[in-house]
């Protein structure tokens, strides 16, 4: 987890490429020195995928995971979510399950329902008794660490998060946030936010 609910934008698309920077910095702040990224196969995904493409070509380093299924490819499926293998990226629902990319890209509310899923699908649902808390809140100019867990996390989670922060912490979190930051702006991260705002624009435009 990179960012809790809402933070990354109110653009679904936005917040997914925004978030794929975001899991970037978390990945590598936690340990994962060349973390692979794959785009959970939702509504966006494409988009997101073009945009990341794109900002790859320009010059930032994103090692994108490939799908575990026969047939392969970026998009990532269902059993990749669960397996964890991994090297290009649109993902599908096993490629979540499978663990195929260390980094699932989503938007901020499916990446919210697939946390709670996960952490208390043991429990019935009311209490989450896995995991590691709901991301410290990476972004463009944060300078503090804020990790987030809910009145229905256990013990069991709330050890996960405090584990999870130390891990940032002894990785110098804020440095590598702003490393990474600095090389996607020279890509032109940007630019191609403010291009995919401008579509949303003209997109929700009355005719």
């Amino acid at each position: 987890l990179a960012t809790t609910t809402g933070t990354s934008d109110t653009d679904r698309i936005v917040g997914m490429v925004k978030n794929a920077i975001y899991g970037i910095i978390a990945a590598k702040a936690d340990g994962i020195e060349n973390p692979t990224v794959g785009i959970a196969n939702i509504d966006g995904a494409r988009q997101t995928e073009k945009a990341l493409l794109k900002l790859k070509e320009q010059g930032y380093d994103i090692n994108f995971a490939e799908s575990a299924r026969a047939d392969g490819g970026i998009v990532m499926r269902g059993n990749d979510l669960l397996s964890a293998s991994a090297d290009v990226m649109v993902m599908r629902g096993n490629d979540l399950l499978a663990g195929t990319p260390d980094i699932m890209v989503m938007d901020s509310l499916t990446g919210n329902l697939m946390m709670k899923i996960f952490s208390a699908y043991t429990t019935g649902g009311s209490y989450e008794s896995l995991g590691f808390g709901y991301g410290p809140g990476i972004g463009d100019g944060y300078d503090r660490l804020i990790m987030i867990v809910s009145r229905a996390s256990g013990a069991p989670v709330i050890a996960g998060a405090m584990e999870f922060a130390t891990n940032l912490v002894k990785h110098n979190w804020k440095k590598i946030a702003d490393d990474e930051f600095a090389k996607a702006k020279k890509a032109g991260f940007e630019a191609i936010i403010d291009e995919l705002k401008n579509a949303g624009k003209k997109e929700a435009a009355p005719a």
